[in-house]
């Protein structure tokens, strides 16, 4: 017989049990409470009961138990640098971005050399979702480049080769009278700051390695282009566009700036061409400059591969490896999406390939897979009607959503929507009847989204009820009493311009009649007095006080009515 109430160990264990069990049922924040009990009373013995704890809900998908269990030990280790960026990470997949930045930010006070925080925080900055190892790998290709990222244009060297020759056979027979260009010519930068990006390695990657270096000068070339060819033809800039990205890869920035205006002038649409011209300041030696070129390009173009992972690269030069690790994990994702292609353009001449030729499945996986980055209204019709005909609902909906905030008034998107919310209203109707509250409240928020009524807020109540969401059941009585008032007071208004009308026209009757029905909508004392100022223009004096007792009496209804909603409300 205990004398003195249970012993430490005992309170110890009935805490731990208690915070397990409640951890089971998930009422989390109760099961912190009972597990920081357990710490005060014994921390190394709550220790490793938490341990085992850990380990066995390590690999469950329940977030919030995680976040339960692994602050708790961060009590009892709080400069556990692998406890707390595990905590972030679960904070992370919870959405919790705040909590999870600060966490990331924390492991690096403790140890600016974390193995995986700095990933993880470039990867939560840059909105993709990928963890520790994962994230390393992800973005591995990137940061081991030793150059800028350029387009392949081994295909095209040929070209300037044969240019090459031509020059040197003219040149051979009058060496010492022939106009030479070398006043022209540019060397690549001898300094260290402007050689090279990397002084051990040549200042550019390009997509395929290029077997030998032909012996081409760029500013010879350039001077001949510019007197023979006039860029107009798609073959003359595919032939500066070549000696663009050679010069890049072989240190030669003022040849690539100089061909890089000419081509801009001529297709102001390609802004790739942007982003060369920033790598060409930066390879001229300005890296600072060239990195805030990009910046700028890419607030108006935030999808632009090329600029996202040469820009990463220039802050990896720049010693700023977070910031590089952001550019890197947004190509990263990028590239994802477009399937491994830099340029968007041809990803999306693939999926018309396929559109043109029938395999519609096929292209309107491309082309979803790159929606958020698609502008063109017609192409965003396109891929509502493919994904209506292959029944991708989801897909419709977002395309026509899209097309409709950059042209609110597009006739044929909002004929689809309509098509697109029947649809939805009857899979909606489908579920109800079957007892399937949850999946018909997706149809009907989707519904919502398109078209809001009445009648489809009421059916969301209903659903709503039954699932039930007392929050969202709320929040859609709110809307659809915001709806109600907004309609009776449009109908109000347009009852009142009728009144004024028929005054003024002489058939008072009529207006008092309007009169009434604006007042049975909503009580007005401005409309009384309307009302009042009428019976004494047509000197029936005896007719205010029958309408003053009237209103009064509509009042007093109004407000019985009022408080008999917020009582059911409440």
């Amino acid at each position: 017989m205990k004398l003195f109430g249970n012993s430490t160990e005992e309170k110890l264990q009935e805490h731990l049990s208690h915070g397990k069990q409640l951890l089971a049922s998930q009422f989390y924040d109760s099961a912190m409470v009972e597990f920081s009990r357990a710490i005060h009373l014994d921390r190394e013995q709550a220790t490793r009961e938490m341990e085992d704890l850990y380990k066995s809900v390590q690999g469950s998908n329940d977030s919030e138990k995680l976040v339960a269990v692994v602050t708790n030990l961060l009590l009892l280790a709080p400069e556990s640098i692998e406890l707390t960026n595990l905590l972030a990470n679960v904070y992370r997949k919870l959405g919790h971005r705040h909590q999870a930045m600060k966490l990331y930010k924390r492991c690096l006070e403790m140890d600016p050399n974390s193995k995986f925080a700095p990933y993880n925080l470039a990867a939560l900055s840059a909105n993709v979702d990928l963890y520790d190892n994962s994230a390393m790998d992800a973005i591995s290709q990137f940061e081991n480049m030793e150059s800028f990222k350029l387009p392949d244009y081994e295909g095209e060297i040929g070209k300037l080769e044969e240019i090459q020759k031509h020059l040197d056979e003219e040149s051979q027979p009058a060496d010492s009278c022939a106009e030479s260009p070398d006043e022209n010519k540019e060397s690549p930068p001898e300094d260290s700051e402007s050689d090279a990006l990397n002084e051990h390695s040549s200042p550019v990657e390009s997509d395929a390695e290029e077997s030998s270096s032909p012996k081409i000068d760029p500013s010879a070339i350039l001077y001949y282009l510019h007197r023979e060819k006039d860029s107009k033809s798609a073959a003359d800039r595919q032939l500066f566009y070549t000696l663009v990205l050679y010069s890049l890869t072989h240190g030669f920035p003022e040849v690539a700036k100089t061909a890089l205006t000419r081509l801009s002038f001529q297709n102001p649409e390609n802004l790739d061409l942007n982003c060369f011209l920033a790598l060409a300041t930066a390879l001229a030696g300005d890296k600072e400059l060239g990195v805030e070129k990009l910046k700028k390009l890419l607030l108006k173009s935030p999808g632009l591969r090329y600029a996202n992972v040469n820009l990463g690269f220039l802050y990896q030069q720049l010693n700023k490896p977070l910031l590089a690790r952001k550019y890197y994990f947004i190509t990263y994702r990028l590239i994802q999406a477009s399937r491994g292609y830099y340029d968007l353009q041809d990803f999306l001449a693939l999926g018309d390939q396929h559109d043109k030729e029938g395999r519609h499945q096929e292209a309107l996986d491309i082309y979803t897979s790159a929606l958020d980055e698609i502008h063109s209204i017609s192409l965003l019709n396109r891929i509502g009607t493919l994904a209506l005909e292959q029944e991708d609902f989801n897909v419709a909906f977002e395309a026509y959503q899209r097309c409709l905030r950059q042209e609110p008034e597009n006739t044929e998107t909002r004929k689809a929507l309509e098509t697109l919310n029947s649809h939805f209203v009857k899979q909606a109707d489908q579920c109800m009847q079957a007892s399937q509250w949850t999946e018909a409240a997706v149809f009907l928020e989707q519904s919502i989204k398109i078209s809001i009524s009445p009648e489809i807020l009421s059916r969301a109540i209903e659903v709503y009820t039954q699932i039930p969401d007392l929050k969202r059941v709320r929040e859609l009585k709110q809307q659809l009493k915001i709806m109600d008032h907004q309609e009776r007071k449009h109908v109000k208004s347009k009852l009142l311009q009728k009144a004024e009308h028929f005054k003024q026209i002489g058939e008072y009757k009529s207006a008092i009649q309007h009169y009434q029905k604006a007042q049975r909508i909503e009580p007005d004392r401005t409309i009384l007095i309307k009302m009042i100022d009428l019976c004494e223009l047509i000197q029936r004096e005896d007719l205010i006080e029958k309408i003053t007792v009237w209103y009064n009496k509509l009042v007093e209804e109004s407000h019985l009515k009022n408080y008999a909603e917020r009582e059911r409300n409440e």
